[in-house]
């Protein structure tokens, strides 16, 4: 009779493909040939300059992907979509179009160039703050402050901004990507939830020792820096596509983490009493067990020894997960 392996042990020399970082080198790989060969003078980049309107075929490819992620197919669609990725980027890159999915009049440009708008006001009751951005930079921060603040610099029509005892909005007047900056301070009193929705944009959010029961967090092709040291969130949502997040947690904290085609770097206190969710995905690979969490089934678990308690979710394809990572999660 064949010797029987207990689940999870591999034979002598068997190979475990760790699919997200196959996934990540077939596209950097095919981001670099690309250009390299129309540099070579493989192939005329001008016969490429409309690349950027084959987006939706990403879109088809990790659907594909997905589907057949659990079938002898899976490592086949993982290499496909990859594959699409890569060779959309190189040919944007190859012919000087970065224009993918709209994203064309999101350059950053000179900050001397933009116009200004400023506005504070007050929350007479515990408030709500919204803030919808397609192209630019958020930068929010609670402060022990009587009233909330925004400094906005803007290409084109200015932000809009809607606001009363309990909410303040602000947003885009249309859906163009013309490149804003935003500077938003909030009143760690009365500030009860936050929503921040990003799209080619970068957010940064500065809540140490606020109290919020909500925070959500969309970023979309864009990075998200989430420094919470200290503070409560009762229910937490953040979802990461095509991009990057790095979420410091210091309090108590529960809710729902989503990376789809991105990474995303979580750093706890060393007391913490964690607990993460993280079912197996599609090309989705974590440091859990090298972090020092015990796992049974999709739970991975950490004892605290006096600190907070920390509860999320993670669901995540085609990306990684990294807990209390080298170098942190600044």
């Amino acid at each position: 009779m064949p010797e029987m392996r207990a689940s999870g042990e591999r034979e002598e020399g068997e190979v475990r493909i760790r699919r997200g970082y196959l996934f990540w080198g077939l596209v950097f790989i095919t981001l670099g040939v690309i250009p390299l060969m129309a540099h070579l003078g493989w192939f005329d980049p001008g016969r490429i300059a409309d690349a950027d309107r084959l987006w939706p075929i990403v879109i088809i490819a990790f659907g594909v992907a997905i589907l057949v992620s659990r079938s002898r197919a899976g490592i086949a669609g993982l290499v496909i979509a990859a594959l699409v990725v890569g060779s959309l980027g190189g040919f944007a890159l190859a012919s000087g179009n970065f224009s993918i999915m709209g994203l064309g009049d999101c350059g950053s440009g000179s900050s001397a160039d933009l116009l200004h708008l400023d506005r504070t006001g007050a929350f007479t009751e515990l408030g709500s703050v919204s803030l919808h951005l397609n192209c630019g930079t958020v930068t929010l921060t609670t402060a022990p402050v009587p009233e909330w603040s925004l400094e906005a610099g803007y290409r084109g029509d200015p932000p809009t901004l809607s606001a009363d005892g309990s909410d303040l909005s602000i947003g885009l007047p249309d859906l163009g990507l013309r490149y804003q900056e935003w500077t938003v301070t909030a009143p760690i009193e009365s500030t009860k939830s936050i929503d921040v929705h990003a799209n080619a944009g970068t957010v940064s959010l500065a809540l140490t020792g606020a109290n919020l029961a909500e925070l959500t967090v969309e970023g979309n092709a864009g990075d998200v820096l989430i420094d919470a040291s200290g503070a409560t969130i009762a229910d937490l949502s953040l979802s990461i596509n095509a991009g990057r997040a790095r979420l410091t947690v210091g309090g108590p904290t529960s809710g729902d983490l989503s990376v789809n085609a991105g990474s995303i770097a979580i750093c706890t206190p060393a007391n913490a009493d964690l607990q993460l969710d993280v079912p197996d995905h599609f090309a989705f690979d974590t440091n859990l067990g090298a972090a020092g969490l015990i796992h049974s089934g999709d739970t991975w678990q950490r004892a605290g020894s006096g600190g907070p308690s920390i509860h999320l979710h993670v669901d995540g394809n085609v990306g990684d997960l990294q807990l209390d990572p080298i170098g942190g999660c600044r």
